[in-house]
């Protein structure tokens, strides 16, 4: 029996290319038009809606697990803007300007009213129902992921 021997560099090109083959793979079945609708965050505490306006991306808060303090509407008590504070969260835009292009939608913000903080973001649909939300600042390789799932609220969820 014959052994055959590869060089190392051989072997470590082959992984290279393996991994990269990995990282960015196109969905050919990824369509612009796959994220519309409704979103859940991983914690269950905030529904967005994903719409579409012209060529762009955009998604607003729709529900929120707790709505109300103190009998009250949340507000966008962190936003940077003094004007906004008093503003509910429902119906607040946190994602802006996302265009399609190579199975992701980037080149858009996003807003985090926990913080009063906007970000670059891309997201990336993993599965019909399970779609990434990465924002960074500057630069890519600085990132946090968040993962949305898809909902069916109903009619009194979304109000």
């Amino acid at each position: 029996m014959k052994i055959i021997r590869y060089p190392l560099s051989v072997i470590f090109l082959l992984l290279i290319l393996l991994f990269f083959q990995k990282v960015y793979a196109v969905n050919p079945i990824t369509k612009a038009d796959d994220i519309l609708g409704t979103w859940i965050n991983e914690e269950k505490k905030v529904g967005f809606e994903i719409y579409k306006r012209g060529s762009q991306y955009y998604a607003k808060i729709v529900w929120l697990a707790t709505p109300t303090v103190h009998g009250k509407p949340k507000t966008d008590e962190n936003n940077p803007d003094p004007a906004k504070r008093s503003q509910p969260l429902i119906g607040t835009v946190i994602l802006k300007s996302l265009a399609y292009e190579d199975s992701e939608w980037k080149g858009g913000t996003i807003y985090n009213p926990k913080e009063g903080k906007t970000f670059d973001v891309y997201l990336k649909l993993t599965s019909q129902n399970k779609l990434e939300v990465i924002g960074y600042k500057g630069s890519r390789l600085f990132s946090k992921t968040q993962h949305w799932y898809r909902a069916n609220l109903s009619k009194s969820q979304k109000d």
